[in-house]
């Protein structure tokens, strides 16, 4: 039961100006916040006629220190007439509802007004008198606001009117920019221009219960609050009920209340909900759709409820991608109450006066076009904010002008009409209906920016007051800029952005060297030539990844490459478009947009302005040996330039040789499985490349840290990049580990390289006129480092020397090939990328490290601003001419003539020290140059090749009977006259099938050629003895594919054999009835398998099990990976004290 205690002094003091209110405190935070509102109450220019308190019937201490201050009242607070108590739990409503029945006993008549307060809302002096003022000339106002400020910093506002948007939220929106209107007329400059017409009266659909004046007979015939919704729903449900009652809801910016943002939610649990819902935002969210569909009626209840429901499943899941797992809980959990009826819509919507039919206010409600206008401007504030402050605290030089924080107190007293604040008097044209009580003409974009405090000794004592010892608030510690939102502003801010004209420009310049200079077209959405081999479509793409076995290079167990899997995942992002071929086409034509926005992006932990950052990132995506990579198909290397930068960046921050890009404190975790996820993508595409990243990680733990961290978090940080980024491969690191050559020469089509000298000092991978405009960086960095002594310069020039390193390693020592053939030479673009990487890094370092010294003359900066423009102009031209020329080029479509067509593997003979490709279409696919041959397949198709190049008919006769041994249909001979000497050798045994790309013919192969074949007793046991196929022998077809064979025999002599055209090597398994059999060779080195005279079925198949356990183990650590890289919400500043 409620209890009633009369407080020692029952009658208030006697004041000069009191209205006909009752006011109502509800007490929840305890007795620490009482003091500065009771003062606040003192303070008033208008005092209510009677003031209850209300406290938890459990809070004995702030119930008598209630009683004592009332009874010992010195008038520096205000007297309360009496302390009620109520249930612990009972809501903000049921505690006014309360006070409301005892005034009515006690004084009969306590006042027209209700004025509910609660101890987190502090009213200013002239809170009340505005909202009677606009009361007394508007009789059809039932309900009035004031403006929230912020109580730690008043100049900032928390909400200014409440509303609904159609998808059942509650929405406290003040505009995007949070400042008070009233900031003093002198900030016109800074985008505050009418104050005045800010601070006009308008309707809303609801104000905060707490702080606002309600018509006290409105408020009873509408049964009062609903004490099963918590705030803010229970305001929005009042004031939607009063707007529906025919009355008036208004906001007056002119009264202000001071709330407290960290304070609790006003009216605990509604009890309907408790035992269903596990957490407060479920209960929130559940009464957000109470709310709506109890006052939206029944006529569009149905549709409403669905749309609702949609709205809910499609947000929980983005909840649940974006580790916002609490709000996912709750959407999940106030669907459930939804569908299973325990909101009790029907019966809310029949109670407390409730009139879904009247819909004249739908215009204070939030629509779908409002939502869009509020998120852009959002957006928009958030990019303004979020640069201001970064700027900021890396100590760069703000252009905007501070905001005098001054309110507009007026010229002097006003009286009569003059006095009512604007739009009181409810005129033709003079007020406005909206989803927000502001008006704003011109709203700057607010950031608070902290200022250095000064430090002194602090005090240990613990201080539980709610505001600063100094008496000072928060907020004054913070300077406001003012970000005026004009046209002007919003261009510059974005489409004038450096960092949106860094992007753009370079992707104008990249389609137009790819397509208007190109020798060949290259703008389309599949593209092959160089060492780009062209992907296959989604579905091979994946297949081929997953296979145990891969019909290449006469067949091979070797692992996919990782290459695979990235590009089926970008494959099925882009299936629309193509599939794993657009991603491929999409990412050399964006290279260099891309690569700037990467640089651009890594540069931003420098104290340098935003122009520099945009120049350094243009000058690092218009290398010539980037371009000359996407021209000469080496997609190794263009991964290589658009991750390098911010892999740089995550690995320095990993191992504490530099600060985190984000001040303040990063997420340590999300960084970490970023840098891995990005690394391991580097070493899918450019193995080389991610070694020596994992070599600077090293050489960074091992030097001294440049930030304070603890040994641990360094080991921790470089113990995740190698470990996450190796888990996210496999099973490709042991390919690495056995075949080095991956780490020299990379992915892509076999080709024999040149080898460089001096040139690569100016970063030029290939001795051209052109690419020698590199030497510019160099000299930009040699510069720095002479005129800057700053350490900070030691890590880029350490980059930059294990780059230089690396390319002559790579560029001048040959090394032999995955592919086999002859050693030769890898090219050196990945490394000169690093090194271009290490010369921006001591560029840039210096370049902020002479910021805070000395600054130019005038003269120097111009003298800077032509060799940087200059510079640029160079780099431009030096791209130019090395993508202009290239075999990259757009894939041809269907080919005609059935030429990729038929049955049989395709051989593709390249004379020149190549070994000739084995496939199983007309074309290499991209990642079949990266599947390493089984031991001993190279050496038997390079003689297979000999074979058919050779001067002698019997020679190349028998080398077309090895070839159909392997399962060859087609043989593909490059040049006219060797394609015609062949065809005129090899006689019968072939037929002239088509040309081939560029010069040449492809021939069909007439002997049997499939992938499986029955040899007779006599040609078993010439294969068996390593003899050579003879072209006269024909075995039998047998219509199966490999790996898997399933084949019925009939009785026969003893003998025979299977014969299948693949490499034998460990993992090939055969039963004959069910019975395991032992395998035997055919030719020399392929499977064989021995059959009995009597008649069976046969099954041959290769199990790749411990390939399967790795798979599992990849896709478990790429899903940690993935959940952990997902930005999480930031991190909000803790409130003080």
């Amino acid at each position: 039961m409620a209890e009633f205690r009369a407080a020692a002094q029952s009658t208030s003091r006697t004041h000069l100006s009191t209205a006909p209110v009752l006011a109502v405190l509800v007490c929840r935070r305890g007795v620490d916040w009482l003091p500065e509102v009771l003062s606040a109450l003192e303070r008033s220019t208008v005092r209510p006629r009677h003031l209850l308190a209300v406290v938890p019937e459990a809070d004995e201490r702030t119930r008598s220190w209630l009683e004592s201050s009332t009874a010992g009242s010195t008038g520096r607070s205000a007297p309360v007439d009496g302390v009620l108590t109520v249930e612990e739990g009972a809501g903000f409503g049921a505690a006014v509802d309360h006070a409301l029945e005892h005034a009515r006993e006690r004084w009969g008549d306590p006042g027209g007004w209700l004025w509910p307060l609660c101890d987190d809302s502090i009213p200013e002096p002239e809170c009340l008198e505005n909202l009677l003022l606009v009361a007394e000339a508007d009789s059809a106002a039932a309900m009035l606001g004031p403006l929230g400020l912020d109580s730690r910093d008043p100049r900032l506002l928390t909400e200014a009117g409440l509303s609904m948007d159609t998808s059942a939220r509650v929405r406290a929106d003040v505009g995007q920019f949070g400042l008070d209107p009233a900031i003093g007329e002198g900030a016109q400059d800074s985008g505050v221009q009418d104050a005045g017409a800010a601070l006009q009266v308008s309707e809303v659909l609801a104000v905060p219960a707490a702080t606002a004046l309600v018509r006290r007979e409105v408020f009873e015939a509408l049964g009062g609050f609903d004490e099963l919704l918590s705030a803010p729903c229970v305001d929005v449900d009042l004031g939607w009920r009063i707007n529906a009652a025919g009355h008036l809801v208004l906001c007056v910016p002119r009264a202000r209340a001071r709330r407290a943002t960290d304070s609790p939610a006003r009216g605990g649990l509604p009890r309907a909900a408790t035992a269903v819902a596990s957490s407060g935002g479920a209960v929130n969210r559940a009464d957000e759709l109470r709310t709506y569909l109890a006052n939206t009626g029944s006529r569009f209840g149905r549709f409403a409820m669905a749309r609702l429901l949609l709205l809910g499943v499609l947000r929980m899941l983005g909840c649940a991608a974006a580790r916002r797992f609490a709000q996912a809980r709750a959407e999940a959990s106030a669907a459930r109450m939804l569908l299973t009826g325990r909101l009790g819509i029907r019966s809310a919507a029949r109670t407390h006066g409730r009139n879904p039919a009247n819909r004249s206010f739908r215009g204070l409600l939030i629509g779908r076009i409002t939502r869009l206008r509020i998120a852009c401007l959002a957006g928009y504030a958030r990019m303004v904010r979020n640069r201001v402050r970064h700027d900021t605290l890396l100590g760069l030089p703000l252009r905007e002008e501070s905001a005098p924080v001054v309110r507009d107190s007026g010229a002097g007293p006003r009286y009569g009409p003059d006095a009512l604040p604007a739009g009181a008097l409810g005129t033709a044209g003079g007020r406005r209906r909206s989803a927000a009580g502001l008006r704003r003409p011109a709203e700057p974009v607010v950031v608070a920016v902290p200022e250095e405090p000064e430090r002194g000794p602090r005090d240990p004592r613990p201080r539980p007051s709610p505001g600063p010892r100094t008496g000072e608030d928060a907020g004054s510690s913070e300077q406001l800029v003012l970000v005026p939102v004009n046209r002007a502003r919003v261009l510059r801010e974005t489409l004038l952005n450096p960092s949106v004209v860094l992007v753009v420009g370079l992707a104008l310049f990249a389609l137009v060297v790819h397509g208007l200079l190109a020798e060949a077209p290259r703008i389309g959405l599949s593209l092959h030539g160089g060492r780009l081999l062209p992907a296959a479509d989604l579905e091979t793409t994946w297949s081929s990844y997953l296979a145990a076995w891969h019909p290449v290079h006469g067949g091979t167990a070797a692992q996919a490459p990782p290459a695979l899997l990235v590009l089926g995942l970008l494959g099925a992002l882009l299936a629309p478009l193509g599939g794993p071929p657009a991603a491929l086409a999409l990412l050399v034509l964006l290279q260099l947009p891309l690569a700037g926005a990467a640089a651009y992006h890594a540069c931003g932990g420098l104290a340098v302005s935003r122009t520099v950052r945009a120049l350094a990132a243009a000058a690092y995506a218009l290398l010539p040996v980037g371009m000359l990579a996407a021209a000469e198909g080496r997609i190794g290397v263009v991964v290589a330039h658009v991750l390098l930068p911010p892999l740089l960046l995550g690995t320095m921050s990993l191992v504490g040789a530099v600060p985190a890009r984000t001040p303040g404190r990063p997420n340590w975790l999300g960084t970490a499985c970023r840098t891995a996820l990005g690394a391991a993508v580097l070493a899918a595409f450019a193995p080389g490349t991610y070694a020596l990243l994992l070599v600077l990680a090293a050489a960074g733990f091992c030097c001294p840290p440049a930030v304070r961290t603890s040994l641990f978090r360094r080991a921790a940080g470089f113990a995740s990049l190698v470990l996450l980024s190796l888990a996210c491969l496999l099973p490709w690191p042991a390919v690495l580990a056995r075949d080095p050559g991956f780490l020299m020469h990379g992915l892509g089509a076999p080709v024999v390289e040149s080898p460089v000298g001096i040139s690569l000092l100016s970063l030029n991978a290939v001795n051209t006129v052109t690419g020698w405009s590199g030497v510019l960086v160099v000299c930009a960095a040699v510069l720095a480092v002479l005129r800057s002594r700053d350490r900070t310069v030691l890590g880029g020039v350490l980059v930059a020397f294990v780059g230089w390193g690396a390319s002559l390693l790579v560029g001048r020592i040959p090394s032999s090939p995955v592919w086999g053939g002859p050693e030769t030479v890898g090219w050196p673009g990945g490394p000169l990328l690093l090194v271009a990487c290490g010369l921006l890094w001591t560029t840039l370092a210096a370049v902020a490290a002479g910021r805070a010294g000395r600054p130019a003359s005038s003269s120097m900066r111009r003298l800077l601003t032509a060799a940087t423009v200059v510079s640029l102009g160079l780099l431009a031209i030096g791209s130019t001419f090395a993508g202009q020329s290239g075999p990259l080029r757009v894939t041809a479509g269907a080919v005609a003539d059935d030429e990729l067509t038929g049955e049989g593997y395709w051989l593709r003979l390249r004379p020149g020290g190549v070994p000739p490709q084995l496939t199983p279409d007309g074309r290499p696919r991209f990642g079949t140059a990266a599947l390493v041959p089984a031991p001993g397949a190279t050496s038997a198709l390079m003689r297979i090749e000999a074979d058919l190049l050779a001067d002698g008919a019997d020679r190349v006769r028998s080398g077309v009977a090895a070839a159909a041994a392997r399962g060859v249909g087609r043989i593909a001979v490059p040049g006219d006259e060797r394609a015609r000497r062949f065809g005129e050798l090899a006689g019968d045994l072939v037929t002239r099938a088509g040309a081939v790309e560029g010069t040449g013919a492809a021939f069909r192969v007439l002997l049997p050629n499939s992938p499986v074949t029955l040899l007779g007793p006599a040609q078993a046991s010439n294969a068996r003895e390593g003899g050579q196929p003879r072209p006269q022998s024909r075995p039998i077809r047998v219509g199966a594919r490999l790996p898997h064979v399933t084949v019925r025999f009939s009785a026969g002599g003893p003998g025979r054999a299977l014969l299948l055209a693949a490499q034998r090597e460990p993992g090939w398994r055969a039963r004959i009835d069910g019975e395991p059999v032992g395998l035997a060779t055919g030719w020399g080195e392929q499977v064989a398998v021995p059959l009995p005279e009597n008649s069976g079925e046969v099954t041959i198949g290769f199990t790749g099990v411990p390939r399967t356990t790795l798979l599992s183990l990849q896709a478990a650590a790429l899903l940690f990976t993935l959940i952990g890289a997902v930005p999480g919400r930031s991190r909000n500043r803790r409130a003080p004290g």
